[in-house]
């Protein structure tokens, strides 16, 4: 994933072999120059995502004008059939 200005980019891979995943919940923190988070948002992908596909995603977001660089963590995703 990445930030273009105030865009988050990536794309979702699932390997699982049998679920597919939806509604996918990423938290990303923004990271000052100097190593300190300035703030964090947390972002919804409404996507369905198929075993062994992938989807590109592009999407909003609140990136504070001092962030030098980001983390994100996967919060949850909804398995289906």
């Amino acid at each position: 994933m990445r930030t273009v200005g105030y865009k988050l980019e990536g794309t979702i891979e699932n390997s699982a072999m049998i679920a597919n995943f939806k509604d996918i919940e990423i938290e990303i923190a923004y990271v000052a120059g100097n190593g300190s988070d300035i703030s964090s948002e947390t972002i919804k992908i409404f996507e369905t995502v198929r075993a062994g596909d992938s989807n590109e995603f592009s999407i909003k977001v609140n990136r504070p004008d001092q962030t030098e660089s980001f983390r994100y963590t996967l919060r949850s995703a909804v398995g289906t059939k």
